[in-house]
């Protein structure tokens, strides 16, 4: 009777060692996805809030992505970007059908670096561009200013 105790007792520890493991594998796969849901939505979010802005003023590419970064036109040395990792180089803004009714700005955030805690999660998420297409309201030759 005494060893078949001691065998329950190692069974049982197994057992409860294998599902902390599975516990700690899905808490920090939801930690990811969670993660990646933010980072998107704070993008889209950058996107739109700099499509919106070009779209009021006379449009100048430069200061579209610094306000879709930085949230100002003239960053200063202690700005940081609004999006952690997330640069000037990797958003672009254009001005499409410039001068005719159907002028619209797009904002397009590109090469995003996300940050997994899980291996397998970072092996297969492929991260697609952002983009935010707003129309535009400006006339060109006005430079309105806020």
């Amino acid at each position: 009777m005494a060893s078949a105790t001691g065998g329950r007792r190692k069974g049982a520890a197994s057992e409860i060692l294998f599902v902390l493991c599975a516990a700690v594998v899905v808490g920090v796969s939801i930690l990811d996805v969670v993660n990646v849901i933010f980072i998107h939505q704070s993008l889209v979010e950058r996107a739109r809030v700099g499509a919106t802005w070009a779209s009021r003023q006379r449009f100048d590419s430069e200061e579209t992505r610094n306000v879709v970064v930085y949230d100002t036109v003239e960053p200063g040395e202690r700005d940081k970007p609004l999006c952690p990792d997330l640069t000037a180089k990797m958003v672009s803004a254009e001005l499409l059908d410039s001068g005719t009714g159907k002028a619209r700005v797009v904002v397009k955030i590109s090469n995003y670096p996300y940050r997994f805690y899980s291996y397998w999660i970072s092996k297969a998420y492929n991260p697609r561009s952002i983009m935010a297409v707003v129309k535009h309201e400006a006339p060109d030759t006005s430079a309105v200013r806020r």
